[in-house]
């Protein structure tokens, strides 16, 4: 079954709690299993080290005033021990029962500039925006936890 987020929710945290770093927000992802709660991921958004793909996943993530773009989003690619990844369609009832075929994709925002640093690039754990094949310069809604 397909793994669906139901919420985002950003808060700031400060560096008294995360001593590696100087500033990070916090993002916590709601799963569920169809509509069953599954439970919650918590993800760590690098701001001092990735500026402007922290500024672009939190665009996505919304204001909590109804500009959550990743609601009902879900993961529509699953490599296991590789990936998963998300943020590219919403699941829409309308169109029927869960799956690609009853899905929506997201509004994209224009390309975010790529901030590869090799210490941390994709490294077991980590979030990363998805990219066009060929073009470092891509990411837009698409992300990956690898």
């Amino acid at each position: 079954m397909s793994i669906l987020i139901r919420r985002l929710i950003a808060s700031l945290v400060f560096a008294a709690v995360f001593p590696l770093h100087a500033m990070a927000t916090v993002v916590k992802l709601d799963i569920a299993f169809g509509v069953q709660p599954a439970g919650s991921i918590y993800v760590d958004l690098l701001e001092t080290e990735a500026p402007l793909t922290v500024a672009n996943f939190l665009e996505y993530v919304g204001d909590g005033n109804g500009n959550q773009r990743y609601d009902g989003t879900f993961f529509h690619r699953k490599v296991s021990g590789f990936v998963i990844q998300g943020g590219g369609y919403a699941y829409n009832p309308a169109l029927g029962e869960f799956g690609l075929d009853s899905a929506v994709e997201v509004p994209e925002d224009p390309p975010v500039v790529n901030e590869f640093d090799p210490v941390r690039s994709n490294v077991r754990g980590t979030l990363a925006m998805a990219k066009v094949s060929g073009d470092p310069d891509s990411a837009t809604s698409q992300w990956f936890i690898n």
